[in-house]
């Protein structure tokens, strides 16, 4: 499985259809392609942007979306 490091991200939820979409920016050989999800519930929504926001590095695995394997335990958020 290939990963790819998010280098950006953008969020929006829609009111009226009650439902977020989170684009992210990952770094391919070409540059930066833009992978978007559509949200339905506004707990898991709220879960990917406290990780989006909080966590350095990202990268992007299928349908994943993971930290570094040897980010150090309680060193906090940035």
């Amino acid at each position: 499985m290939a990963y790819h490091k998010i280098q950006k991200y953008m969020a929006s939820w829609d009111f009226e259809e009650h439902h977020g979409y989170i684009n992210l920016g990952i770094e391919t050989d070409e540059g930066l392609d833009w992978k978007i999800t559509k949200i339905e519930n506004p707990s898991e929504y709220q879960v990917m942007i406290d990780l989006l926001r909080n966590e350095d590095p990202l990268f992007l695995a299928g349908t994943r979306i993971q930290t570094r394997h040897d980010e150090m335990v309680g060193e906090g958020e940035k």
